[in-house]
């Protein structure tokens, strides 16, 4: 519960793997808003959420300025980026108990896994050293991180899938290395 525009609100919001909700109501006006979204992330719901409150009370929605807003324009710190290991080194067959099978292959010189018996491909954006973000496109972007792992010999065993909206991440084990 919090007051938005004079207005007492009441919402609540969630996400799991890049599927996101946001509920608000405002209880004086008996008017309330579902978002549902498999795109962005739970803060475009929750501005767009805010924007329905301002539409309610006929005032302009200028919180949906900030949608749109370049990235470019935010002040960058200057990094080093480490190269990570050769891409090759990655391919191959991966399994957790949820997700179930992940097979990683180089496309175009980018890592693209395939999920759910192909029906979707991740890609894999190099960040730092073993660190990729993960997106499903064309939908998703930033969907998560992850960091690959490598056994004493350098090899990579696997790799942990760091999802926002779960406080431990899923690790996926390397059960083979594609031809």
């Amino acid at each position: 519960m919090e007051e938005f525009e004079g207005m007492k609100i009441l919402w609540h919001n969630g996400d799991t793997s890049g599927c996101h909700a946001m509920i608000l109501t405002i209880p004086k006006d008996k008017l309330g808003t579902v978002i549902l979204s498999n795109m962005g992330s739970y803060n475009v719901l929750d501005t767009l959420a805010k924007a329905f409150v301002q539409l309610a009370i006929d005032k302009d929605p200028n919180v949906l300025k900030g949608l749109d807003e370049d990235e470019s324009q935010e002040e960058k710190q200057e990094t080093f980026v480490y190269d990570h290991l050769p891409l090759e080194e990655d391919v191959g067959t991966y399994q957790n108990e949820i997700f179930e099978e992940m097979i990683i292959e180089i496309e175009n010189s980018t890592l693209k896994g395939k999920v759910a018996n192909g029906s979707y491909t991740l890609i894999f954006e190099h960040e730092n050293r073993d660190l990729f973000t993960l997106h499903l496109l064309p939908y998703l972007k930033d969907l998560n991180q992850v960091s690959f792992i490598l056994n004493e010999k350098g090899k990579v065993e696997g790799f942990f899938l760091w999802e926002s909206s779960s406080p431990d991440p899923y690790w996926f084990e390397k059960v083979e290395k594609n031809k």
